[in-house]
């Protein structure tokens, strides 16, 4: 309780007293819309309840709710007087709050695609911060690691699949690349193709669990070998030489074994091994 000599004294108590004690804001500014009038008690003094709600919004506003009460009891309520405080500066870049990560420029929120320190981010509609997701833009996509930043560093798993990023973090999807001397496929999707077969302008081409084309000659893929050129072209329809053995590779690709063959009009057999007898 607090003892005044008029309502106005109340009022000015309620302004620059009582909320700048308690919340310690010099700069509030308040505007009251209504305050009934009231009587003194017998020595002519006024004395005041004052209560501050917990309410606050994001701006600071808090609301008064207040009364005065006279020695005869009548309670005279003073309604929705609030104290607003003005919107918090922020300096330009990022900011956190609550657990989310903001950008400001100019103290304004920023929304959208973000390019800042070399970079890409995107901000949503509230402002926060887009992370570990994929982001679609102008047919091209995107993914937002755990800080935000979009992958732009080639190789990376995401889930069980591998995809590749540019520098620019676009997602190379539906290509044939070279790297680090081996021939990869990304899928129309984006995943890295591996443990499958893929034909290019007729030839056929085989990548293993790790992603790379084979190029290493014999390889046994399912039951048959096959043999892969340095180009990673899987040989068909031909003779091949290792060591001082001969052996044929079917149209198919896979090399003749256990079995006659009639090839450019002379017979052979092919052991079990497909070495030529």
């Amino acid at each position: 309780m607090s003892v005044f000599t008029s309502a106005l004294e109340i009022i000015s108590c309620i302004i620059h007293n009582k909320y700048k004690k308690i919340h310690n804001c010099a700069d509030a500014s308040v505007q009251l819309q209504f305050f009934h009038s009231a009587s003194p008690d017998e020595n002519g003094n006024y004395t005041a309840t004052i209560r501050l709600s917990t309410h606050k919004d994001s701006y600071g506003t808090f609301i008064i709710h207040s009364y005065v009460q006279t020695p005869y009891g009548k309670n005279i309520f003073q309604r929705n007087a609030s104290v607003a405080r003005p919107a918090p500066v922020y300096p330009d870049g990022w900011v956190q709050t609550g657990g989310n990560w903001y950008y400001y420029l100019n103290n304004v929120k920023q929304t959208g695609w973000l390019r800042e320190g070399g970079n890409l981010y995107y901000l949503n509609s509230d402002g926060t911060m887009a992370h570990d997701q994929w982001m679609q833009e102008n047919g091209e996509w995107y993914y937002l690691r755990n800080w935000g930043a979009a992958l732009n560093c080639g190789w990376s798993k995401i889930d069980i699949d591998w995809y590749w990023f540019d520098s620019d973090c676009t997602m190379r999807r539906d290509d044939w690349m070279t790297v680090d001397g081996n021939l990869y496929y990304l899928r129309d999707w984006g995943g890295m193709l591996y443990n499958q077969w893929r034909q290019k302008d007729g030839e056929w081409y085989y990548f293993r669990s790790w992603g790379a084309a084979l190029n290493c000659g014999w390889s046994k893929i399912g039951i048959d070998w096959y043999w892969f050129d340095k180009d990673c072209t899987m040989a068909h329809d031909q003779w091949i030489r290792s060591g001082n053995n001969s052996y044929y590779l079917r149209g198919w690709g896979g090399r003749m074994y256990d079995q006659w063959a009639a090839i450019d009009g002379k017979r052979y057999y092919f052991r079990s091994d497909g070495t030529c007898a």
